[in-house]
This record gives structure tokens, sequence and C-alpha cells, in this order.
């Protein structure tokens, strides 16, 4: 199965291409592409990369500060996100990323953060897609554990020796709110949590004042579940409209929908 690595600048350049050198020696049935020249994957009618994207079973977009608003990152992960489904991309944070980071057609994607637990489901993802022949849990475990170190040693070693990268830009509630929005107005079903999110994004709140009342964002975060994204993917988006951390404790229990009405609070 062919794993499409996606990348643009010289620090995310070779991040992608420690990917592919590693990627086989824990899979070995996984065969990943990466374009070695930043500048030809730029170039207008590069079919080479066009029926890469076409075959590609899997992507993975290695992001980093410097990246997240390079035209052919997005050029990509929109190429990929027609092609595939959703929980079949996998944006890797690196330098201190976080979920809420993410703009455009890299938002709806399960991102995972560089660190061991995340680059394990990462992989199980990925070995879960060879169908027939993925690899036994417990084996892919075992390989896993001892090509982690290698792995997490290169990047670190990459990492620490990259040019330091502009401060990034932390994104306010309203921008969060605004890419929630996006996405439930491409859901027809949801048109009374899209009015109510509108409407609460227009009044005026006083700090930690929550941006959504409690059944909007049990609503919200069915929503988002059915899309596939992370127990921690969706922890960001709450925490970034202000929620209550017990009640966002509990909208991540797995009983949230069964019962609601506890995991109520009122909006002041």
């Amino acid at each position: 199965m062919k794993v499409f690595i996606s990348w643009s600048g010289k620090t995310s350049g070779e991040l992608a291409k420690i990917f592919r050198d590693w990627l086989p020696s824990v899979i070995q049935a996984v065969k990943p592409y990466y374009s070695t020249d930043d500048i030809a994957k730029g170039m207008r009618g590069n079919t080479v990369i066009a029926k890469e994207l076409e075959q590609a079973g899997v992507g993975l977009i290695c992001l980093t500060p410097d990246n997240l608003d390079a035209p052919w990152i997005m050029f990509e992960a929109g190429a990929l996100s027609k092609k595939l489904d959703t929980s079949r991309v996998c944006p890797i944070l690196f330098a201190g990323l976080e979920t809420t980071d993410l703009k455009g057609p890299l938002v709806p994607f399960q991102a995972a953060k560089f660190n061991k637990e995340e680059i394990r489901k990462m992989l199980t993802m990925v070995n879960k897609e060879l169908g027939e022949d993925a690899l036994e849990t417990k084996v892919l475990d075992s390989v896993f554990e001892k090509w982690w170190p290698d792995l997490e040693q290169r990047v670190e070693s990459l990492l620490s020796e990259a040019p330091e990268s502009a401060p990034r830009t932390v994104r306010n509630d309203r921008e969060l709110l605004e890419e929630i929005l996006t996405i439930t107005r491409s859901m027809s079903t949801q048109v009374r949590l899209t009015a109510s999110l509108q409407r609460h994004a227009a009044r005026v709140r006083e700090p930690g004042q929550p941006l959504i009342g409690s059944t909007e964002a049990i609503a919200l975060a069915s929503l988002l579940k059915e899309k596939g994204w992370t127990a921690n993917s969706l922890r960001s988006v709450l925490e970034a409209l202000s929620l209550p951390a017990p009640f966002i404790h509990n909208v991540l229990l797995p009983d949230v929908e069964e019962h609601p009405e506890q995991q109520m609070f009122p909006l002041k």
C-alpha cells in the first residue's frame, strides 16, 4: 500500500524523509512516497505527484510552525481529503504545534502530535488499512517498540539543529469558532446548531464566559465524534470555547449522549 507523505519547507522535508525511511522498518508492506524536490513539487502540471496522490491509500502531512499556511501543503491536504476518508489522513504535528493551530483543509483530519503514543495510533491506522496484509497487534507493538527510539532520536536531533522558527500565532476563539461554523454549515441536519453558534459568536461576553451553551456544546461534540475527531482534538476545541473543565470531562465520557441532562450548565 502506498503512503503519501506531504511536506513543504526544509525542516518539514527532512522530517518527511525520516518517516519515508522509517515506516517500512516497522510495516514492510507500506510503500512511502516522498517528493525529494521542493521546487519541482510546486510546478504546475506535476503529473508524478498527481499520480501518487491518486494511488495513495494513506496520507501523512509533516507540519511545522513554518509551513502551516504553505500553499503546497494546502493543495495536497485538499487533494487527499477528496481522495481519502478523513480517518486515513494524519497530519503529524512537530515543534510544539497543537491541533488548534490547524487551518482550512487540515482541520477535519485527526492530527497526531509527535510523541510515542500518538505515533503508535497513527501506525495502527496505517496497519489497519492493509487489510489481510496487516500485522497482528502484538507483532506491530513489538516492532514499534524496537524502532521507536530510532525515530525519536532522529527527529529530536533534526529539530534541535533546525533554524529557530518564527513564534507561532495562537489562534483566538473567534477564529476557532469560525472553523467550527464552517464544519457545521456543511451538514444540512445541523441547521439549529449552526444558528446557535452564530448567535453566540455575535454576543459580547465576559472573559472566560463560554461561547456556547451546554446543549449546543453536546451537539457539537457528538457531531465531531462522528467525524472521527480524537479526544485530544475535541478537548482542544471545547477548551477554546471556554467551556468549564468538569463539563468537558463529562462530554468526553462514553455515556454523554445517553444522559445529556447530567451535563448541563447555565450560560451567563
